[in-house]
């Protein structure tokens, strides 16, 4: 009897193999962590000035769990979450915290399968296929580990979704949220799906809901009572894919990204501004992070494009392609204030810059002890390995002032 069940144990579990984890609330939680006073209050992650005040231009990065019964939500402007929730308490980013929270969680999953697919900083995919006979099939107890890791070695909670295919995982991992872990067995997945409310489905946003609501179709179970040749004259070829998947029906692998085409970053200033110091000063920073991300991928690169927007939202950008690639955020900023110089003629007040590298060389150059270009690379691995530890404000260049900070102005 014993062996029976054994055996009916190991074909239950030898079709759920996709987990989706998602970490709850992450930036509110990561804050929540770090400040016990925030634990149970209405948190969101959003822009403030280094003066304290609210940036009503920015938009909710995060919303804690305390905040989002007042329909607070991620992508809301700051002015209307404010408006719905007057005790918010609205605290600026730190991405340098996050990051390294993210950098974690991938460290944990990497533990248990090599077959990951990032959806973020703070969700992915994970395809246990190959690795069952290492866990006697048993990947619930595998996920609850992985809960619980999380929980201790992070500081926070994920959810988790166990299923047959990556979408069935995906809508488990939001059914039980936070901190919960939702296990669809192979069989059950259109059953599971059925009383879900509509925009539950992932690919289900407000322009598909909207013709959907209008004619009855309210839940996932009705989606899936439509021909799918009627979904398709409705919405294409993506409304056979909707049919699929409303019927628990999904036939994609969990891929790892490829390989990044470019790494770009922008600041929208929480005041409007034409100083030329300020400006150079956040294209300096942005120089950095770019730098530090290209780094972090292995890759250089050649192409160089700087981007302005100006106070009438009018948007700009010049770029240019070098002989030899660029990777120190030295390089990468010399490179960006000569094309801030074509984009802006230095009068017009402007909202926001970015800049960006791309046609990347995945062989990074080779180093040698000569050189400034070398030496300033070692210097700034050495200057990732800080920051990794310290903060990324623990080490700056000089002309890089502490007083701009803007991290602490924008999530």
């Amino acid at each position: 009897m014993v062996l029976a069940i054994s055996g009916f144990i190991r074909l239950y579990y030898l079709y759920l193999m996709i987990a989706h984890l998602d970490l709850d609330a992450f930036f509110a939680s990561v804050e929540q962590r770090d400040h016990p006073q925030l634990v149970g209050k209405p948190v969101i992650v959003g822009f403030v000035t280094p003066q304290g005040t609210v940036c009503n231009r920015g938009v909710v990065s995060a919303a804690s769990y305390e905040i989002r019964k007042y329909g607070v939500c991620s992508g809301m402007s700051l002015w209307e979450a404010k408006k719905r929730c007057p005790s918010a308490i609205i605290i600026s980013g730190n991405f340098a915290k996050y990051d390294e929270a993210s950098q974690k969680m991938y460290q944990i999953i990497g533990d248990y399968t090599p077959k990951i697919e990032p959806l973020g900083l703070d969700e992915a995919f994970l395809d246990f296929g190959g690795c069952e006979d290492l866990y006697h099939h048993d990947l619930v107890a595998v996920c609850w580990e992985i809960k619980k890791r999380i929980k201790k070695e992070i500081g926070i909670t994920g959810s988790v979704g166990l299923a047959s295919n990556k979408i069935v995982a995906k809508v488990a991992s939001d059914f039980q949220k936070p901190d919960g872990l939702t296990v669809v067995p192979k069989g059950d997945e259109a059953e599971f799906l059925a009383p879900l409310v509509v925009e539950r489905l992932y690919g289900v946003g407000p322009k598909i809901c909207q013709p959907l609501y209008q004619i009855g179709i309210k839940t996932i179970g009705d989606l899936a009572s439509i021909p799918p040749e009627i979904l398709k004259s409705w919405f294409g070829v993506y409304g056979v894919i909707l049919w699929q998947w409303a019927n628990g029906i999904d036939s994609r692998q969990v891929l790892p990204l490829p390989p990044p085409k470019s790494v770009g970053r922008s600041i929208t200033f929480p005041k409007n501004s034409r100083n030329r110091n300020y400006l150079l000063a956040n294209l300096r920073y942005l120089a950095e992070k770019v730098a530090a991300q290209m780094r972090q991928e292995g890759v250089v690169g050649y192409c160089i494009t700087v981007s302005i927007r100006q106070d009438d939202f009018q948007t700009y950008s010049h770029q240019k392609t070098f002989i030899a690639p660029l990777s120190s955020a030295q390089e990468i900023f010399e490179a960006g204030k000569h094309l801030l110089n074509e984009a802006w003629d230095q009068k017009t007040v402007l909202r926001l810059i970015g800049i960006n590298v791309s046609h990347f060389d995945l062989r990074p150059e080779q180093l040698t002890i000569f050189g400034s270009s070398s030496k300033r690379r070692l210097i700034e691995e050495k200057m990732d390995k800080i920051r990794e530890k310290f903060g990324f404000w623990s080490i700056r260049p000089a002309s890089l002032p502490t007083n701009l900070n803007p991290a602490k102005t924008q999530a």
